[in-house]
């Protein structure tokens, strides 16, 4: 599966529950799948973030902090982070994306298209 990862602007997100599980789901219903925005950090300490609507269709959401090119890597060795390249329209991210909080949709984002792994 090959979905161009679609740049829009930022978006919110809800926890939805169903049954025992939650995760975040968009409030715009014409969001299409594989859709990203860029959250800037604003505050002294905060990472940039990329939040994705899952490619897969579930709906699901997911930010994902990314490194920009030469950053080092936060001090706190458990932060989970993603190296980024730098493109703004068309990221690509590295290592691979695993929307374990949404459905457990695995891929990777390259070039701005979305790959299954």
């Amino acid at each position: 599966m090959r979905i161009p990862a679609r740049m829009v602007p930022p978006f919110s997100a809800i926890l939805s529950r169903n049954g025992r599980q939650a995760k975040l789901v968009p409030t715009d219903e014409t969001l299409v799948n594989g859709s990203i925005s860029w959250f800037v950090p604003v505050l002294p300490g905060s990472r940039r973030r990329l939040r994705v609507l899952c490619p897969c269709g579930c709906r699901g959401v997911s930010d994902l902090f990314v490194l920009s090119p030469g950053e080092d890597h936060p001090t706190d060795e458990h932060a989970i982070v993603w190296r980024w390249d730098g493109n703004v329209e068309k990221p690509t991210l590295f290592p691979s994306v695993w929307m374990d909080r949404a459905c457990g949709w695995h891929g990777f984002l390259r070039g701005g298209v979305w790959e299954s792994a």
